[in-house]
């Protein structure tokens, strides 16, 4: 941020903010009068957790996920649905196209490529995004998390708020020069190894985590002050998935393997 002009900031909000703000603007007055369809608007998973070294970009995301969550709710007063979708690294020739020609350089800018794919993974295409994503407006999601690593990093974060503070930058010391970025950075090893999540509770609220870990390849432990209140929540989870295969978003051999990572 230290090294960035305000035209640097003008460039990045009019592109990636008021973008979204036009397109908005245009369709959904369309869709009032109509009292139907569907705006999907777009913020990768920057738009839900940090990302230092591309913070620009980052604001405008998150201000393009606080734009759907609140026109969502407006919005169903008409009979129009919002959704945002936040998902990982897609393959889009973005990553390589660096600091605008026109303005001047900035020093400390990373290889955004090869950061996003040391930190979340390689780039999937965009027919993959678009078959998640199609099934999720058919269900109406506010926000639609697409790809398995991305809902480890936002769950991950959630749970631990502070814990990007406690990992260096990519390239960079707390205190000193600037140092090349390891081999393995620490935040990709401590959140892309995650395999086992945590619940302590129950309820609406935790049978609805356990099933967001579960069916996407985590195994869940449950920890509750009795065995009939973990009992209770693995129930509301089992009800939950046996509707999603009775509506054909679920087969039944994925509902079996959901309900067998919970414990």
């Amino acid at each position: 941020v230290s090294d960035l002009s305000l035209a640097h900031w003008h460039r990045v909000i009019d592109v990636n903010l008021l973008s979204v703000v036009h397109g908005v603007s245009a369709a959904y007055p369309l869709m009032i009068e109509q009292g139907r369809d569907h705006i999907v608007n777009t913020a990768p998973l920057s738009g839900l957790v940090p990302s230092p070294l591309l913070v620009p970009y980052s604001t405008t995301r998150h201000a393009v996920v606080g734009l759907s969550v609140g026109l969502r709710v407006e919005a169903a007063n008409h009979g129009v649905r919002v959704s945002v979708v936040c998902p990982g690294v897609i393959e889009t020739p973005l990553p390589d196209k660096g600091n605008p020609r026109d303005l001047p350089a900035a020093e400390s800018a990373p290889d955004i490529r090869a950061m996003l794919t040391e930190l979340i993974g390689k780039s999937h295409p965009a027919s993959a995004l678009a078959r998640d994503v199609l099934d999720d407006c058919a269900f109406n999601r506010p926000i639609i998390v697409a790809l398995r690593k991305a809902k480890a990093i936002w769950m991950a974060y959630r749970a631990w708020p502070r814990l990007p503070e406690k990992l260096p930058l990519p390239g960079h010391r707390r205190d000193g020069p600037p140092r090349a970025a390891p081999a393995s950075p620490p935040l990709a090893s401590s959140l892309m190894s995650i395999e086992r999540v945590g619940i302590v509770g129950s309820g609406i609220m935790g049978s609805g985590i356990a099933e967001t870990a579960a069916v996407n390849g985590f195994e869940v432990v449950l920890r509750s002050r009795s065995q009939s209140t973990a009992d209770a929540t693995i129930a509301a989870l089992e009800k939950s998935l046996n509707r999603q295969v009775e509506k054909g978003k679920k087969t039944e051999g994925e509902r079996d393997e959901a309900l067998a990572r919970v414990t």
